[in-house]
Order: C-alpha cells, then sequence, then structure tokens
C-alpha cells in the first residue's frame, strides 16, 4: 500500500502557479503526500474519510474538502493536476478518474497509481482512452505502478462509476426499505452481523441510543422502530452520514447524525450504543482499532448504560477492553459473528 502512495505524492510536483486535486480515501498512506500538501499551496485535498481529513489538515491547512469525493469549489477545466491512488472499490475509483476529467484543463495531467494486485493497468488502460493519450508509466519491482496521463484535446467515454453518486432504494428484513449508495460498507445490503445484534438488543424502548460507525444507518433506523427516544448516529465517511441523514428523516423520531471518528467527537452521553465496528482486515485483527473503539463505546455510555457490539467471533473485544468492560456477555454466536452485551466499569 505504501509504495503506490509514496509514488504519488513524488509525482505531484506543480509549478509555483498551478492548482491541483488528489483524491484520497482509506486507500491512501496521507503520511506519503506530506512533502506533496506541504510545499505545493496550489494542491486540495478532497477526502470522504474524517480521520484522513483531520491528519491531512495539518500539512493543507485551509486545502482540504471533507465530502463524498464531490467537486464543489472547483470549476470545470480549471485545474493543472488530479491526483489519485486507486480505491479498493471500483465504482469509487472510475468516479475519481471521471471527476478528474471534468475539472482538468486541456494538457492538465492525470496522476494514478496503484498496485499489480489492484487492477492499476486496466485502470491506467481506461483513463488513457478517456484523456485521449497515451501514460507515461513507472513500475517499481513490487509491482507498484504509477501512470501520468495528459488530458488531450479528444475524450473518450466516461468510466462505468455505478451512478456512484446518486442514492437508491432498496428492501430489506430489518427495516422495511432504505437508501444507500455506493463508497458506503455494505452499500446494497443488510450486514449479517447488524442482523444478529438488532435480534438479540434488549430494552431500546424510550432510550437514547448511540451508533457508532453507523453505515447507511441500518442500527440506527431498527433502534428508531424499536422505539429508542432519541437515536444519534455517527461515522467517519461522508457518503454514510449522508445516507443515514436520508434514512433517518422519514422517521418520526428524535435524531442527529455527526461526523466522528470511532465516536471520539461525541460529548453526550447514552443509555444504550450499538456498534458494528471495522475491527479486521481479511482475517487479521486490528487490536489499535479494538481498543480504540472500546475505550470511545465507553466514554459514551452514561453510568448504567449498556453496549451492543457485533463482531466476527474470532476478534477478542471483551480480552481487549476488560479495562471498560469487566463483564461481558455473549448474547448470540452463530459462527461468523457474535453479539456482546457490555456493562460499564468506568465513567469516561
Amino acid at each position: 500500500m505504501s509504495h503506490a502512495s509514496k509514488l504519488l505524492g513524488s509525482a505531484l510536483r506543480p509549478k509555483i502557479r498551478e492548482r491541483g486535486v488528489v483524491w484520497i480515501d482509506e486507500n491512501t498512506r496521507i503520511r506519503e503526500l506530506e512533502k506533496a500538501f506541504s510545499t505545493h499551496f496550489g494542491l486540495y485535498a478532497v477526502t470522504n474519510r474524517l480521520d484522513l481529513a483531520n491528519g491531512l489538515e495539518h500539512w493543507a491547512k485551509g486545502r482540504v474538502r471533507f465530502n463524498d469525493f464531490l467537486t464543489k469549489g472547483f470549476q470545470e477545466a480549471s485545474l493543472d493536476w488530479a491526483g489519485l491512488r486507486v480505491s479498493k472499490e471500483k465504482a469509487l475509483t472510475h468516479h475519481a478518474i471521471n471527476q478528474s476529467w471534468r475539472l482538468l484543463k486541456s494538457e492538465g495531467k492525470l496522476v494514478l497509481s496503484g498496485n499489480r494486485n489492484e487492477g492499476i493497468k486496466s485502470y491506467v488502460q481506461k483513463a488513457e482512452a478517456l484523456l485521449g493519450s497515451t501514460a507515461s508509466v513507472k513500475t517499481t519491482p513490487s509491482g507498484a505502478r504509477l501512470a501520468v496521463i495528459e488530458k488531450g484535446l479528444e475524450n473518450g467515454e466516461f468510466l462505468d462509476d455505478r451512478k456512484y453518486p446518486e442514492f437508491r432504494e432498496f428492501e430489506g428484513k430489518i427495516v422495511e426499505r432504505f437508501v444507500s449508495k455506493p463508497g458506503i460498507f455494505g452499500w446494497n445490503k443488510e450486514d449479517e452481523g447488524s442482523r444478529l445484534l438488532i435480534k438479540h438488543a434488549r430494552d431500546l424502548r424510550g432510550k437514547s441510543v448511540l451508533d457508532i460507525g453507523c453505515g447507511y444507518g441500518l442500527l440506527s433506523i431498527a433502534a428508531a422502530n424499536l422505539g429508542a427516544s432519541r437515536v444519534v448516529a455517527t461515522d467517519n465517511c461522508a457518503g454514510a452520514l449522508m445516507a443515514t441523514e436520508r434514512n433517518l428523516k422519514k422517521l418520526n423520531t428524535d435524531f442527529e447524525v455527526i461526523a466522528s471518528d470511532a465516536g471520539k467527537e461525541i460529548a453526550e452521553k447514552f443509555d444504550i450504543v450499538l456498534c458494528n465496528p471495522p475491527f479486521h482486515q481479511g482475517k487479521s485483527e486490528q487490536r489499535g482499532l479494538t481498543r480504540k473503539f472500546g475505550r470511545n463505546i465507553a466514554k459514551r455510555l452514561k453510568v448504567g448504560g449498556v453496549a451492543y457490539v457485533v463482531v466476527n467471533t474470532f476478534i477478542s473485544f471483551e480480552k481487549e477492553n476488560t479495562e471498560f468492560f469487566p463483564a461481558v456477555e455473549e448474547l448470540a454466536n452463530d459462527g461468523r459473528f457474535k453479539v456482546l452485551r457490555c456493562l460499564l466499569s468506568k465513567v469516561g
């Protein structure tokens, strides 16, 4: 991952009066872009992740846009550079390449980087066809590839981004209907872990509920339907916040949607916390995240409050967070997911 990000950072060398944008999601190591942003003041960052926006602000003060890869604030054909370290999500990568074409001046440059196993070769070929010119390509021994493509006078067809900016409606089992869009984790389905959690969560009626890592709002919608008196939903992802806002507006409940990194920015305390967090990559547990979510969940609970957390069965949430939750009851285990009922031991 870091090789591709490093290549991107090293290639972004705009001249003093040139302007550019870098599209950044969780697949980018922002540390590798430090020099580019701290020495080139015409470079702007657009990221859909709050934690990355906060980190980038250190080097790109006033030049960071936290949104769902929108072009607000940029005029068409106004930029000299656009940069992208390809995303894990194809639709998002296609969307960013399409937006780059719209924003670049004639002879402006699109810089793409990625690894061999991420389909970077295919993305470069598609970008060449769209921009109407041949890429200058560099490949490292590790398989990371960098391509610089100049925008020509004639363009090809836009890439299929699955109508990335558009919300669409789905029918579910936990909730009757919900809206979502590409760019949100599990955007077009009901997550199995969340289904299991809602099935076993108790006593939500009349309670204040915080949903940490809300996604498009599945647990928040379910909590409202189960009679929660107030629902606050939070996520690190700009698209998720937009979707949750739309979903909760349809319901007759007191709610608030707040951008936050694992609930860190939330000051209010709640009777119930619901959480289906991103604790792992593949089969590898990220213990730092496990502790981070555990600590923040505990800080957001009232005295006597209860947290319901669903994780993969191999995640050791209860062992990693005994400091905050000495009493953890396993309510359900279907072989893939387990639902934990966590009682608070310390007041945040």
